[in-house]
């Protein structure tokens, strides 16, 4: 059975109070919609259930033929209404919101370096947790390759539904920056001093392992029904959506520039990235089951970049 990555050494509070306040709020009110909308669509389903169960569908089926589309209508009305609903509050988002890009996937990614050398003095962990927030959710929405949505989201157990949490994401930036100082230091002079201004394919690598460790730690992919402070046991199922969401995100991170050094988009590199994990995640699975994990994870995401 494949086994997470054991966690590493705790690392520093260094993710500011006001900005984890600020996302867990956040969270939450994305939580609330969420069950909210979902708990319409369940409720229908039980009214259509319900319905069939009092008129003794299947005996009734065979002399009332439109009764046995009764369920099928209903639950296809809540459908229809929900995806409606969500692609207005979408619409109206993208044009007055700061993060409208990353919420429709039109923009385009950055080398992984680039999150930890932000401009930004006051929240210089706010274009992590933005990008990486969204690609993960991006991916539990289907936008990915489809055999990576499948083990994403077809692999959880019912009715478990996995949303993201952005506070846990911006926890793993902290997380990075306070495990991987000199790995860091040395990546920034190494960008410095390259007349292309990239890393080298394997620092790269080393760099999104570090990540994606940091990532799986923080558990930014959860249970909507819990709250952020609740435990549960992964089911196995569970963990290999989270391991595959999260493998892919950091992997089409890397893959932010293409051969030609020319940047890619954010919706290419997802379904590139999509399809590469799904061919290679026994290889994966085995890394992650070695004693030195970490160093695993990177020589195969290495091996990824290089072939991509």
């Amino acid at each position: 059975m494949t086994q997470l990555l054991p966690p590493g050494p705790p690392a520093k509070p260094e993710q500011p109070t006001r900005t984890a306040v600020r996302l867990a709020l956040k969270d939450e009110l994305r939580s609330l919609r969420f069950n909210l909308q979902h708990g319409a669509q369940w409720l229908l389903q039980d009214v259509g259930a319900g319905i069939a169960k009092r008129v003794d569908l299947p005996a009734a089926a065979e002399n009332f033929a439109p009764l046995g589309k009764l369920q099928h209508l209903i639950d296809g009305a809540a459908q229809h209404a929900l995806s409606g609903l969500q692609s207005a509050q979408d619409a109206a988002a993208s044009t007055v919101l700061a993060d409208a890009p990353y919420r429709t996937l039109q923009f385009r990614l950055q080398p992984p370096i680039a999150y930890f050398n932000a401009d930004d003095a006051r929240h210089p962990s706010r274009l992590f947790a933005d990008v990486f927030y969204w690609l993960i959710r991006h991916v539990l929405d289907g936008r990915a390759s489809p055999e990576t949505t499948a083990a994403a989201t077809e692999a959880v157990s019912a009715p478990v539904t996995l949303i993201a949490r952005q506070q846990a994401v911006d926890e793993a930036y902290w997380a990075v920056v306070a495990r991987q100082e000199a790995l860091l230091a040395r990546l920034r002079a190494e960008v410095a001093a390259s007349a292309s201004g990239t890393l080298h394919n394997d620092d790269n690598a080393l760099l999104c392992a570090a990540i994606f460790q940091a990532l799986l730690a923080a558990q930014p992919v959860r249970d909507p029904s819990l709250p952020p402070w609740a435990g549960r046991a992964l089911l196995d199922t569970d963990a290999l959506a989270i391991r595959t969401c999260l493998l892919t995100v950091v992997i089409a991170a890397g893959l932010a520039q293409d051969a030609h050094g020319a940047p890619r988009d954010a919706a290419d590199a997802l379904r590139l990235a999509g399809q590469l994990v799904a061919a290679r995640m026994p290889y994966l699975d085995v890394a992650l089951n070695k004693p030195k994990a970490g160093e695993a994870v990177a020589a195969e995401m290495a091996f990824i970049f290089r072939h991509a």
